[in-house]
């Protein structure tokens, strides 16, 4: 990693590390080259190997960091060396292996030391540890002091329109999904966007044709005019 001195964006959250990454990298695969973790490589064997692959030909990493256990996200820190953290959202995953959700936070957080920039969804302005407050926070949600401000969602059939404010000005995107999960996973890379100081607005036609992730609220079309939702990867009860 000390090798190269490009933008790298690190994701950690309960859920929405893997579906954000994919999400981000089609997004952004037009303009950059970019290294990221394979599938969902985000342990304390996963984050070393997705970080190996970084070569003098990428402009851009996108890694997921994933954590069990109290101390391991200082580890991962150091691996990636983040300029940007991205947090999705926070859930029940491993919780027996923290004292409480004010801990599971505070560890998860610790992989934005160094970073200049951080994205947070799925968190209270309250919830969001007091030292990263001092950083450049892009906070995502319905509160007044929300910077990404969610003004509305509409369903149309398999189709999702999303109206945000951020500085004072509105954004308008289509994805074509219409779960819940999804929406809040498109916001989160709306705001990562901002965080690198791209316009939202070159990539609206990207945000139309955001692809189905593999086994994760993936939709098919099945016989008799059934709709099979695959999610068979994840077994935790948030996912």
């Amino acid at each position: 990693r000390q090798q190269f001195s490009l933008p790298v964006i690190a994701i950690t959250g309960s859920n929405g590390k893997t579906i954000v990454k994919e999400w981000l990298y089609a997004l952004l695969k037009n303009n950059f080259n970019i290294c990221r973790s394979p599938k969902s490589y985000n342990s304390q064997i996963g984050v070393p190997l997705s970080v190996w692959s970084l070569n003098g030909e990428h402009t851009v990493g996108i890694f997921e960091a994933g954590i069990s256990t109290t101390k391991e996200m200082q580890k991962l820190e150091k691996i990636i060396k983040p300029n940007i953290g991205v947090f999705t959202n926070l859930g029940d995953a491993h919780a027996e292996g923290f004292s409480g959700i004010k801990q599971k936070i505070a560890e998860k957080f610790s992989l934005f030391d160094n970073c200049d920039v951080i994205v947070v969804n799925g968190l209270s302005a309250k919830q969001i540890p007091a030292k990263y407050k001092k950083k450049k926070l892009i906070f995502i949600g319905t509160e007044k002091n929300a910077s990404v401000k969610i003004k509305r969602t509409q369903v149309n059939g398999r189709i999702t329109k999303i109206e945000l404010i951020y500085n004072s000005k509105n954004y308008s995107l289509e994805i074509p999904f219409t779960d819940s999960a999804s929406i809040s996973n498109a916001i989160t890379c709306f705001a990562v966007l901002l965080a690198t100081g791209l316009e939202p607005e070159k990539f609206y036609s990207a945000f139309k044709e955001l692809p189905s992730i593999a086994l994760r609220l993936e939709i098919k079309t099945g016989i008799n005019n059934c709709v099979l939702i695959n999610d068979f990867y994840n077994s935790d009860l948030d996912s």
